[in-house]
């Protein structure tokens, strides 16, 4: 009886072991459900995710494409525009429109019948410069005229003049200068140097000294003192000069070049800086091996003058818009061109052949004289032309030989 009773027991310890193993199992395999149905939702979704990065990478690989092709359209585009503005002849209005339009206020404007001094009296009629309007549609030259004015002790004396003229024409350029010790007529004075009218009567009566006693009608000017023409060739990097050795030593010994530290100039050409050029362009007392006296400091100005020329030359009509910007914003230039007159010298100046200037300075070699005039208590050197038509026909053949019978 106690036999069968453990044996009972047994079993039923047995049958609980095995109720709990099939419960474990259960357990187990509800579990293991469990875990792969999350295994598989995180398969999904890591899946889901790379079709999604998938489609966005190609996405933005697309938008690239797109955008770049859309850049290389602008480029293009862009590249046309600028095109059609400096080949033709309709671009270069608008663009020297646009650019005439920004440059022109950084000029000082100043009317030719502003600055007359004695000259003008009172209720006479303004005659401003050659430019009127009955003028302007088929005028085949223009004449501006090129001033650097030397201020010293109260006086104001045009050391520089120089006509630029461009023949519309042939589009060329060339230089005239007047050599300052002309012993000339002026108007309403003493007959006097050339270089002192502008401090007797302005800008106007230096117009009509000029225009009588030379035949040369002006269009406008373009007036600089001595410190902005030193500060032009610094903004423009310096330009190339070739000195002679005599002009070199003369340069490094005297205080031409007002700041010492650039007195260090050499036989040859060189780069030289505004304060060198300036002082350069101020010799009279050393010989350019060809000129002397103020016959070699006018060749001297021309010399630099064209070595600016081919400055800016050098440059493309972007740099050089650039370039005149800088100028003009540093340094204080004084003129009477209109607005609607320098915008279409700018158009006109872009086709300029520069490459031949020609140069011819008055008085010419055998035409003039030296004389010693009375000047208070002392005499003063001027030159005074001989055959002063002969000089007016030569000039009129030089700026014009198309013309026979009027002068320009």
């Amino acid at each position: 009886m106690k036999d069968d009773d453990s044996n009972l027991i047994d079993r039923h310890s047995e049958e609980d072991e095995w109720s709990q193993c099939t419960l474990n199992i259960t357990s187990g395999l509800e579990t293991y459900d469990e875990s792969m149905e999350d295994m598989k939702e995180s398969l999904a979704k890591q899946v889901q995710s790379l079709d999604e990065n998938s489609v966005d990478e190609l996405t933005k690989q697309r938008r690239k494409k797109k955008l770049r092709r859309r850049l290389g359209i602008v480029i293009a585009a862009f590249g046309v525009f600028i095109a059609i503005l400096i080949f033709t002849p309709l671009g270069k209005v608008i663009l020297s429109n646009i650019v005439g339009e920004y440059l022109y206020d950084k000029l000082v404007f100043e009317d030719s019948g502003n600055n007359l001094g004695n000259y003008q009296k009172e209720g006479e009629k303004e005659v401003l410069n050659n430019l009127t309007e009955d003028k302007k549609e088929d005028k085949e030259i223009i004449n501006i005229l090129l001033i650097g004015l030397e201020e010293f002790d109260n006086a104001a004396n045009t050391d520089t003049m120089i006509v630029a003229s461009i023949n519309t024409k042939d589009n060329t350029l060339k230089l005239l200068s007047f050599m300052r010790d002309l012993y000339i007529d002026i108007e309403g004075h003493s007959k006097d140097r050339l270089n002192s009218v502008y401090s007797k009567g302005g800008i106007q009566l230096l117009y009509d000294t000029i225009d009588s006693n030379f035949g040369v009608s002006l269009d406008g000017y373009l007036l600089v003192n001595f410190e902005a023409f030193e500060q032009i060739v610094d903004i423009l990097g310096g330009v190339n000069v070739t000195l002679t050795k005599a002009e070199a030593e003369y340069l490094n010994y005297h205080n031409y070049i007002s700041n010492p530290e650039y007195r260090n100039v050499v036989e040859g050409e060189q780069l030289m800086v505004g304060n060198q050029v300036l002082g350069y362009c101020r010799i009279r007392k050393v010989s350019t091996g060809t000129e002397s006296n103020d016959f070699g400091r006018t060749q001297r100005q021309r010399n630099v003058l064209q070595s600016i020329v081919s400055k800016l030359k050098s440059k493309n009509i972007i740099s050089l818009a650039f370039l005149l910007d800088d100028i003009l914003s540093t340094v204080h230039i004084t003129t009477d061109i209109t607005k609607s007159d320098f915008k279409d010298y700018l158009t006109i100046g872009m086709d300029l052949n520069l490459d031949n200037i020609e140069t011819l300075r008055i008085p010419m070699d055998g035409d003039y004289r030296n004389l010693k005039i009375p000047n208070g208590k002392y005499y003063k050197a001027v030159l005074e032309i001989k055959d002063l038509e002969k000089s007016k026909e030569i000039i009129k053949s030089f700026l014009n030989p198309g013309l026979k019978n009027n002068i320009q």
